[in-house]
């Protein structure tokens, strides 16, 4: 995946990936920010 990416990117791109609904779920009630790379994504998961 290519940083920055916004959440609909991101969801976009696991959904090409076959996540599961729960994760496609779960990446939706994420705020609607921009994640410059992984470390990012994986602080708004532990904000959760």
């Amino acid at each position: 995946m290519d940083y920055p990416v916004i959440k609909k990117q991101f969801i976009e791109n696991v959904k090409k990936h076959d996540a599961s609904s729960e994760v496609i779920e779960c990446l939706e009630d994420l705020p609607d920010k921009e994640c410059t790379n992984a470390a990012d994504v994986s602080e708004e998961f532990e904000e959760k």
